[in-house]
């Protein structure tokens, strides 16, 4: 994907499943708060954006996200917000 080489796949292999872990975790902190500190929207939750559309966008790896009720609809309500979209388009334009 980035021309460095070839793939060492057990360590892609390896990240997927720390990822996949830390998102079942957000998933269960997400099932009784709208935002992963709590009611409100925070740094915390801005902090995630660029990361969320990089996953989507250039890993291709969205799945992870949507297959995850709470994560997926957290990361649709924070992409909401206008701070949210200052950072995506910030992100974009590197």
């Amino acid at each position: 994907m980035f021309n460095l080489g070839d793939t060492d796949q057990a360590i892609v292999d390896q990240q997927k499943k720390l990822l996949s872990t830390t998102l079942d975790l957000y998933e269960k902190q997400l099932r009784n708060q709208q935002y992963l500190t709590g009611k409100n929207y925070s740094l915390v939750d801005l902090f995630h954006v660029p990361w969320l559309g990089f996953l989507r966008n250039r890993l291709h790896l969205g799945e992870f996200i949507d297959s995850r009720k709470n994560v997926a609809e957290w990361a649709d309500r924070i992409s909401l917000r206008k701070a949210s979209k200052a950072v995506s388009a910030n992100a974009a334009q590197h």
